[in-house]
């Protein structure tokens, strides 16, 4: 005769003491489980095909797990031992009651979590979170160095200059300015010239040349490593402190929305908005050179000028955006607000927006269109050409 044990409840929620003993009254090949035997189970697991693959201890080798297929009694809550015990009636419903409760804050929270996630993905926000990041790069550019033309190039005699070759093949990523000033530290340099040689998210080449130190003609192998160390490259280009690769994400966001498969023009608007915006924080952006004075050393980094942005931000929006009447219409109103918030460098942003309006032929438009981006470009001509 087979024989099912009698579980019953011990304590109470997430995880129960679980009590196996025999039913007196059946008859068994093996003595009773002692009841002392006491296993902490998952409320869940009190299905039979889960009884079946629990690992009990050795003390419990007697006891019999339930055959597939065989009703397991009712498990008895606290309330339902306390009932019995004073002779009350018994809370049957009590352990569906629990079941249904759980399952259904189980359900409130997937459907919470959907919500927050289709919330996060939306593009406007990843737009705003990019251009979030790119606002804090300028700024942080801004205050660690300077911007100019480089004064080491000319400076310095080619014979007393050492170069520094790269030890990894990748992207430039970012300077550790901390390392930097430790290495130097070190050695007890007060004002060591160090020029890096390609600009922050350029592509390198193994044993490329990576820096130049500009009054030395030899330094240590030792200490050549850890300036080399100083300057991250890794196979995955990074936005620490490339702000190229921060406005090229929200650029790939544009021409994505402006393609045939997704034609989604509104989004490559906001975009386009967006580019201008943070355009307008690089108005101030004078010279080609991000020069850092920190303790023993002077550092300059080539960078991008602010007309090579202005030329990189728009010229794939304006190749790709010209059967779109509203894209068009979008580049040259970011360049006209561009406009409006320089002071000085107008020139260069009237450069641009001829360059947008040369790559559309208002002779083939309808009037209606022909008009509107006629008038974005006589606007944009007059501010810039306001002093």
């Amino acid at each position: 005769m087979m024989c099912t044990p009698y579980l019953s409840f011990v304590t109470t929620p997430p995880f129960f003491c679980v009590l196996p003993s025999h039913n007196p009254s059946s008859a068994c090949l093996r003595p009773p489980v002692p009841r002392h035997d006491v296993y902490l189970l998952p409320f869940f697991c009190h299905h039979p095909s889960l009884l079946l693959r629990t690992s009990f201890p050795s003390s419990s080798s007697s006891a019999y797990a339930p055959a597939p297929g065989t009703p397991i009694p009712l498990l008895e809550g606290g309330p339902t031992r306390r009932a019995k015990q004073k002779g009350l009636p018994l809370p049957k419903d009590v352990d569906a009651s629990v079941a249904v409760l759980f399952a259904l804050i189980c359900l409130l929270f997937f459907v919470y979590f959907i919500h927050q996630v289709s919330k996060f993905i939306r593009v406007n926000t990843l737009i705003q979170i990019v251009s979030e990041k790119a606002v804090t790069l300028i700024h942080a550019f801004k205050t660690v160095g300077t911007l100019g033309e480089s004064e080491l190039t000319s400076s310095t005699p080619a014979a007393e200059c050492l170069t520094i070759y790269s030890e990894k093949e990748g992207y430039l990523n970012f300077v550790d300015f901390l390392a930097l000033e430790r290495a130097i530290k070190r050695k007890g340099y007060k004002e060591l010239k160090i020029l890096l040689i390609p600009k922050v998210g350029q592509y390198i080449r193994k044993r490329a040349p990576l820096m130049e130190i500009r009054g030395h003609s030899t330094l240590s192998e030792e200490f050549q490593k850890k300036l080399a160390n100083a300057v991250k490259v890794s196979p995955v280009r990074s936005n620490e402190q490339d702000i190229a690769f921060v406005m090229e994400k929200i650029i790939e966001t544009g021409l994505r929305a402006i393609s045939p498969g997704i034609n989604d023009p509104n989004t490559a608007i906001y975009c386009i908005r967006a580019l201008g915006i943070l355009l307008a924080k690089l108005g101030s952006w004078k010279g080609s050179c991000w020069i850092v004075r920190g303790k023993g050393y002077i550092l300059e980094i080539p960078y991008f000028t602010f007309e090579d942005f202005l030329y990189k931000t728009f010229y794939q929006l304006r190749l790709y955006g010209a059967h779109d009447v509203s894209v068009m219409h979008a580049l040259l109103e970011s360049l006209t607000h561009l406009a409006e918030e320089l002071q000085e460098g107008r020139e260069t942003v009237q450069k641009i927006g001829n360059y947008v309006y040369s790559n559309i032929d208002p002779r083939i438009m309808h009037d209606l269109d022909r008009n509107l981006i006629v008038h974005a470009k006589q606007r944009l001509d007059h501010i810039c050409q306001t002093s």
